[in-house]
């Protein structure tokens, strides 16, 4: 028997209303077939941001240690001043904190130190000691202070004693002795002077004689050694007729001689 019903939607076999090609599909590219690619993140990771901070703190300590071990030797090979040493130890601060810094970075991003960062940790701790042993070897020497021929260049007179005597004019004095000729006392004192700038310069000293630190013997006694070439040596015998008896002339054979005042002018 002939089914005359209507027909159902979509087709089917013998149907005269179906769509002779088939079911339609849909139209365009499967599913996933063509994603878009992943962009990147525009921020890096934390552990990259990490590293490349610490890179820039790591150059910054290397170059600042090295400045500052540079400073910090200059008073060993030049005249300047010991405490000019204090610039590098300064910097060295400096070039520690950075290469801290740099330190704590790659370790909280779980990476190796960089050579840079201890590089600059280990010359800051370096110009620290030798501003410490520049400083010591200083205040060791004889008169506390380290010859000064480079402080630049000596102009006009000079009436500061501590000035001269610093930078200028070394002076070293020979044992003391006296003889007794009639009624007077002659006594004979070496004395040692040298230039230590690198141009001629004129002298003028005054020396006494003390016991203990301050306790003065006898008068005080004006030598002129003259003038200096530069970087130049001299002894002088100086004869004093003014020693009043031999009492006084035994206290200075132990009596310890000083300038107690010096002055110079150029040549």
């Amino acid at each position: 028997m002939s089914n005359f019903g209507p027909p159902g939607y979509g087709g089917g076999h013998g149907d005269p209303f179906a769509d002779p090609f088939g079911p339609s599909m849909p139209m365009g590219p499967p599913a996933g077939a063509f994603a878009a690619p992943t962009q990147p993140p525009l921020v890096p990771a934390p552990a990259q941001r990490a590293t490349s901070v610490a890179a820039g703190w790591s150059i910054a300590s290397a170059v600042t240690g090295v400045v500052a071990v540079a400073v910090a030797l200059t008073p060993f090979y030049t005249g300047i001043p010991s405490w000019v040493g204090f610039i590098g130890a300064a910097l060295g601060m400096g070039a520690l904190a950075a290469g801290i810094l740099a330190l704590r970075r790659v370790r909280r991003a779980g990476v190796q130190p960089s050579l840079p960062a201890v590089t600059g940790v280990v010359a800051a701790g370096l110009a620290g000691v030798l501003v410490v042993v520049s400083v010591l070897i200083d205040v060791n020497q004889p008169g506390g202070h380290r010859d000064s021929t480079s402080d630049g260049p000596v102009s006009g007179e000079t009436k500061d004693t501590t000035v001269v005597m610093r930078d200028q004019l070394d002076v070293s004095f020979g044992t003391f002795d006296y003889k007794v000729d009639g009624p007077t006392i002659r006594g004979r004192l070496p004395v040692t002077f040298r230039n230590k700038l690198d141009k001629p310069r004129q002298y003028d000293v005054s020396v006494a004689g003390f016991e203990g630190e301050h306790t003065q013997v006898c008068s005080t006694l004006r030598l002129e050694p003259g003038a200096l070439d530069a970087h130049a040596t001299t002894t002088v015998d100086y004869f004093d007729i003014g020693i009043p008896n031999a009492a006084v002339a035994d206290r200075l054979r132990s009596s310890t001689f000083r300038v107690v005042q010096a002055w110079s002018r150029p040549v």
